[in-house]
């Protein structure tokens, strides 16, 4: 399963990874997969890969919003105890001959601990490597350390602070304050707004304006996986690799064809 061979350094990719390489067997992904139901319309690959990751990140979601509040509870030797009867009684996830459930516990936990935590100033330096300006990873627009507010460095958690997200160098790169508001708490692309736009065939200059910041970020993020996927590499390392793109220049893919989520791409920006 193509999601779970990029390199992961969070505390919430580890947990993703490992609930992909455990939960979903290799005949189960490929029901998924070649499923008829998937065929109408031609966008069988792209709807596949899209369950398989929402349902996987659902899952992940659920599991460290409940260890946190767990976590909560004063004697910290219940917490363990708390999240497998979660697994068992809430979930319905039966008891395997292995330490899976352990497993899956301890990483819900820690990807808990982990979420929201402060950015250090260290950290805020590593990132944009000393400098004064730096270019947002997403659209290249330039930011300034110490600058006005709306042109200030936001320091953008690749994987979502919220779901485990480590608040260090290897899961921040600088961003605008319009990129970094509106990806908000997104995970992967799977939870942009996929379906909130149909555009005519050759739709005009005018219309392809109505295509949401949002929705570009998660078509920017998807390229951003499918390099990282592509080169084993970590989602950082992708978004280096691949630079900034200009979201002022769309492209549609085919022309003849409705402009929906999955039919435009945009022009590579400058690094």
């Amino acid at each position: 399963m193509d999601l779970a061979k990029f390199k992961p350094t969070t505390a919430g990719e580890h947990l993703f990874q490992l609930l992909l390489r455990e939960l979903v067997d290799e005949d189960s992904y490929r029901q998924l997969s070649t499923a008829a139901v998937l065929d109408i319309g031609g966008r069988a690959e792209e709807l596949s890969d899209y369950m398989l990751g929402v349902t996987t990140l659902n899952f992940l979601a659920r599991l460290i919003k409940k260890a946190e509040r767990v976590l909560a509870i004063d004697d910290s030797t219940l917490h363990h105890g708390a999240m497998i009867q979660y697994l068992l009684e809430t979930v319905g996830l039966a008891k395997r001959g292995n330490d899976l459930h352990d497993r899956i516990v301890r990483m819900a936990l820690d990807a808990a601990k982990n979420s929201k935590r402060p950015i250090k100033d260290s950290a805020k330096k590593a990132v944009r490597q000393g400098r004064v300006e730096a270019p947002c990873y997403l659209c290249g627009t330039m930011c300034t350390h110490g600058g006005a507010d709306t042109q200030a460095i936001r320091y953008e958690h690749i994987w979502p602070a919220s779901y485990g997200g480590n608040s260090t160098p290897e899961n921040l790169l600088p961003a605008c304050e319009k990129c970094n508001e509106k990806k908000e708490d997104m995970l992967l692309w799977h939870t942009g707004a996929l379906f909130s736009f149909v555009l005519k065939p050759d739709p005009s200059a005018d219309e392809i304006t109505s295509i949401g910041k949002r929705e570009k970020i998660a078509r920017r993020i998807q390229d951003i996986l499918r390099e990282a996927i592509s080169s084993g590499c970590t989602l950082k390392d992708a978004a280096l690799a691949l630079g900034p793109a200009d979201f002022t220049s769309v492209t549609i893919l085919d022309t003849a064809d409705a402009v929906d989520y999955f039919n435009f791409n945009f022009a590579r920006g400058s690094r």
